[in-house]
């Protein structure tokens, strides 16, 4: 796993996302964040899920946006 759970992790976008829960399924990685504010105290956005992918020792991250994966993570994300 990349990012481990309560984690506060800014991506490419430089926006801060806190890593509210963690799971595996099918052999991938993903993650349900939530936005905080630059000092990564206060929740400003919505939920999301995201996923990371390393290729040649590179790490993406990518948004989740099939609705069927999404179903079948939420049944099994706590946060």
């Amino acid at each position: 796993m990349f990012f481990t759970k309560n984690e506060v992790v800014e991506l490419d976008d430089e926006k801060k996302f806190v890593v509210i829960d963690v799971t595996l399924l099918n052999n991938e990685v993903y993650y349900q964040v939530q936005e905080v504010n630059s000092e990564g105290v206060n929740v400003v956005g919505e939920k999301k899920v995201i996923m990371a992918v390393n290729e040649n020792s590179t790490l993406y991250i990518e948004d989740v946006m099939d609705e069927n994966k999404l179903l079948s993570l939420k049944g099994i994300f706590t946060g």
